[in-house]
């Protein structure tokens, strides 16, 4: 199993939210659980949602990417770089990124 990464965010129009990221080979495999803005922000929920979309392939909350810069034993700070712009975007441009 790989290990998970996760990254817990808000975006500009205040939407809490987690991403999870798993690296397999150098391809970057991203899961997201967005809270709509009346729920409650619940880090272990979201780590759980995120981390399912990942293991469930699914079509919805799910994105592979390949990262520009991969750092072969620092995977924690790729994905960093791969997700921490992700604050700078409304809660909108996520859920289309992700298919949600």
């Amino acid at each position: 199993m790989n290990k998970t990464y996760y990254f817990h965010g808000k975006t500009i129009d205040g939407q809490r939210y987690t991403i999870a990221g798993q690296f397999v080979a150098r391809s970057l495999i991203l899961g997201i659980a967005l809270c709509s803005l009346k729920d409650n922000f619940i880090k272990s929920l979201g780590r759980v949602k995120a981390e399912g979309r990942i293991q469930a392939n699914s079509d919805h909350g799910y994105m592979v990417i390949d990262p520009e810069e991969y750092i072969e034993h620092q995977q924690g700070k790729t994905f960093l770089n791969s997700v921490e712009g992700t604050t700078l975007l409304p809660g909108a441009v996520l859920m289309r990124n992700f298919n949600l």
